[in-house]
This record gives structure tokens, C-alpha cells and sequence, in this order.
């Protein structure tokens, strides 16, 4: 998706968001995105994510986190094979 159709979207208030990292990071240092407010982070395929060599994006992320808040780390293959009792 294009950015300006991005950005119009989250000038009218966004309750869940979803983006990949670095578009995170993008759309944050031009003043878009303020994670200050945030109540629930979810990085899904982080195990992926690092394996593609995206761990100082993710630490960027991570670190514009309120402090009261912790990460969620998910990752798909983590538990893909993994029985639900």
C-alpha cells in the first residue's frame, strides 16, 4: 500500500495497526506513528524476522516502547506444530 494512503488512514485514528518494521520506523520518525499510547505489542514471525537480519529495526521498535509495557514476541514456527490441550 502506498504510503499517503497510509498516512491518511492513521490522521483519522487507528485502533490496531500492523506494519513491518522498517515502514514502522519510516512512518514514527516523520511523526505519523506515537507508540507512547500504545496497550498491546505483538511482533509476529520474530524468529523470522531476526533470522532475515532485522534485529536493529525490531530493537529500534522495541525501544519506543512505554517502559509499563513489555513485548509480545510471536513467532509462527515457534508454535505451528505444537498441540493445543
Amino acid at each position: 500500500m502506498p504510503q499517503g494512503a497510509q498516512t491518511r488512514a492513521l490522521q483519522h485514528g487507528i485502533d490496531i495497526l500492523i506494519a513491518t518494521p522498517g515502514r514502522l520506523l519510516d512512518l514514527m520518525s516523520q511523526g505519523f506513528i506515537h507508540l507512547n499510547q500504545i496497550e498491546i505489542f505483538v511482533l509476529d514471525e520474530a524468529d523470522r524476522m531476526l533470522d532475515m537480519g532485522f534485529i536493529n529495526d525490531v530493537k529500534k521498535v522495541i525501544a519506543k516502547l512505554p517502559a509499563k509495557d513489555k513485548p509480545l514476541l510471536f513467532g509462527y514456527h515457534a508454535w505451528r506444530n505444537s498441540t493445543v490441550i
